[in-house]
């Protein structure tokens, strides 16, 4: 039977609880600096979440996890309050899908087994886990430093504080199996990679209960410099779990994007298409520091809030997408010489890589259409558009992304030889390899370099 909960994490006590204190979930100046903006909850507190509401149906037994499969969709961000739809699809079989808080867009899926246990051996299992557990000193990696890393954490879980924030769990799963999750989160978020770090998936697999087991032993492997990701995988003699990774920019102060990266001369009126999103939002304020006028586009109203408070400086310009009219006004009284177009779907589905038609004709509504719309009310004009290194190295789940992007070069192609006006700038992007981080970068450099030798390229284009 399928149901909904609501459920209010709380990040500082779960920073405590698992030892995890990457400051990407505790520090708001930090946070602000990355491309999410503000603290994004742990992702395995989401799943700590999902294991209270099966134990809630079971008053009366002790579990261990059997099995278990997460995938980190979109980020949670803290204060929030979240929706979870919960099924219990057969006897210790469960899913919970998480999403915001009106139930629209999905940040988590997860998938449970367990497998019931006597109460003697969750005593045993109680006593014998240590309650404690050795700090770790937090590290900052980047992709290449991860590369053969290996080593062993211990395991333990503070049973006071389990029983404050996740009574049931405390009170019905196999402690041993708390501590290893903990201490997969503890391991990643401070230590593999540690402060960059963002959680892709997870799967666990327990394959037998009856040894004393204080530690994990954890190995890196599979690292995809270009994509910025890496698998973990972590055991013991009882239980194997497998991680994918990936490796955040460095996240770069506010205040430094006009002193690192100055921008001087530029003639461009510009029109940022998607100008809330991680490198819309870094182009908008690139321009708008180099002292231009800029018009963006923006879905929400928090959207446009945020990059104007943020970055206009009283010179960028927010017109909201589905305001039609306002929109087709603004275009009609400016005359855009440059169009940085970022609009994206949703593009990681987690689904075999086979060719599905109705992605990539909503993929192409976006790439193609929509972008066929702009143009008319940029001509002449130079038009930026990042494209996917997917088309030439494939990236598991995103055939059909892939597909759309290559037709899209395409269409590019066509139109700028029938339009000698129109000047495309296409760039083949790496991405993260989650759907959670789609359309972040994923480069040797930060994103911010990076947009500067683009916006410098589109001037040289329009001269």
């Amino acid at each position: 039977m399928k149901h909904w909960v609501k459920i209010h994490p709380e990040t500082k006590a779960f920073s405590t609880l698992s030892g995890d204190h990457n400051p990407l979930h505790i520090d708001k100046s930090y946070a602000a600096k990355t491309s999410f903006g503000r603290p994004v909850i742990h992702g395995m507190e989401l799943i700590f979440h999902c294991l209270e509401m099966f134990l809630d149906k079971k008053p009366n037994n002790f579990f261990e996890i059997e099995s278990l499969h997460c995938g980190f969709i979109k980020p949670g961000f803290c204060s929030e309050v979240l929706s979870v739809l919960f099924f219990e699809k057969s006897a210790g079989v469960c899913t919970c899908s998480v999403y915001t808080e009106n139930r629209k867009t999905l940040l988590v899926k997860c998938h449970v087994s367990f497998k019931e246990i006597s109460a003697e051996n969750w005593d045993y299992f109680k006593l014998n886990t240590p309650n404690h557990f050795s700090p770790l000193q937090i590290n900052t990696h980047d992709i290449e430093s991860v590369k053969d890393e290996s080593g062993e954490i211990d395991l333990g879980v503070n049973s006071e504080q389990l029983q404050i924030h996740f009574p049931l769990i405390s009170k019905q799963l196999s402690f041993n199996h708390c501590a290893f999750l903990l201490a997969i989160t503890r391991l990643i978020g401070m230590k593999v990679p540690g402060q960059r770090a963002l959680f892709n998936e997870i799967r666990f697999k327990s394959q037998r209960s009856s040894l004393e087991i204080d530690s994990l032993k954890f190995e890196v492997a599979r690292v995809k410099t270009r994509l910025g990701s890496f698998v973990l995988s972590a055991s013991n003699p009882t239980i194997e779990a497998v991680c994918k990774v990936s490796v955040l920019p460095v996240a770069t102060p506010s205040n430094e994007f006009a002193s690192s990266y100055p921008l001087k001369n530029l003639k461009q009126k510009a029109l940022v298409v998607a100008g809330t999103g991680s490198l819309g939002e870094i182009t908008v304020k690139m321009l708008v520091q180099a002292g231009l006028s800029v018009v963006f586009t923006y879905k929400t109203e928090d959207e446009r809030v945020k990059t104007l408070e943020l970055y206009s400086n009283g010179l960028a310009l927010g017109i909201q997408v589905n305001n039609l009219d306002s929109l087709e006004a603004v275009m009609l009284n400016h005359e855009f010489t440059h169009l940085y177009y970022f609009p994206t779907p949703n593009v990681f589905d987690r689904t075999p890589d086979s060719f599905d038609l109705g992605k990539f004709c909503e993929f192409s509504a976006v790439y193609i259409d929509l972008l066929d719309d702009y143009l008319k009310y940029c001509k002449p004009c130079a038009v930026f558009i990042p494209s996917t290194i997917a088309i030439e190295e494939p990236v598991a789940g995103m055939a059909t992304y892939a597909a759309a992007k290559a037709a899209m070069e395409t269409w590019c192609m066509q139109y700028g030889n029938q339009n000698p006006n129109i000047t495309f700038l296409v760039k083949r992007l790496p991405r993260l390899e989650s759907r959670q981080t789609a359309t972040y970068l994923a480069l040797s450099e930060d994103p911010i370099s990076y947009i500067s030798k683009v916006i410098t390229e589109m001037e040289l284009l329009s001269g």
